[in-house]
């Protein structure tokens, strides 16, 4: 079920320190890193934010080198894996007139933010929150989420928070010790938490 936690603001947008490298708006997601640093992700680009040093700095880019100028990419998953130091995006790429080419996961080194690995998925997936755990990758997209196997590359539609009431998942959080999956719903503009043992694998 649901728990009212007051939410602490920790950065205003306003407040954030001035990129490296220019932002093309809307900020679209974020991931705390540990030891107060986040990725953020901004269409084409991801960014560092580190709020010891006062810094934010492009960090890992989903449009890589050679990539056409009339093409951008947007993600709206960023997730972290502490334990394999990775960086997961699920980029989409569109053209100039807005149309989708394709949709890829991408995996980043989380010390650099090199690419290390891009992955086809389905057109009409489009993430709205991602996490990492053991098993791989956790994706909700509209009030569905979705397995993504790292070492096979599977897919696999597991549960829809639907029965749970959530209308459209524009967010994921886990958190691992208490087994919970934190899940910001977009078309209520709620947080949910879930037992992770009451969900479909």
């Amino acid at each position: 079920g649901s728990m009212a936690t007051p939410a602490t603001l920790v950065r205003a947008l306003a407040a954030l320190p001035t990129p490296d490298v220019p932002v093309r708006p809307p900020f679209t997601d974020v991931v705390a890193l540990g030891d107060g640093r986040f990725a953020l992700t901004a269409i084409g680009d991801g960014y560092l934010l580190d709020l010891g040093a006062d810094t934010m700095r492009q960090y890992f880019c989903y449009e890589p080198g050679g990539f056409p100028e009339d093409e951008e990419q947007r993600t709206t998953a960023v997730a972290y894996d502490p334990v394999a130091a990775r960086l997961y995006a699920q980029p989409r790429t569109f053209d100039a007139a807005g149309a989708l080419l394709r949709s890829e996961v991408a995996a980043y080194a989380a010390d650099t933010g090199a690419d290390v690995a891009w992955r086809s998925l389905p057109d009409d997936l489009d993430a709205g929150g991602m996490v990492a755990d053991a098993d791989g990758l956790l994706l909700g997209a509209g009030s569905r989420l979705y397995r993504y196997d790292l070492t096979t590359y599977a897919l696999t539609a597991t549960d829809d928070l639907a029965r749970f009431g959530v209308g459209r998942i524009a967010g994921l959080g886990l958190d691992a010790a208490a087994q919970r999956l934190v899940v910001v719903d977009g078309a209520r503009g709620e947080l949910v938490e879930l037992d992770l043992g009451a969900l479909a694998r």
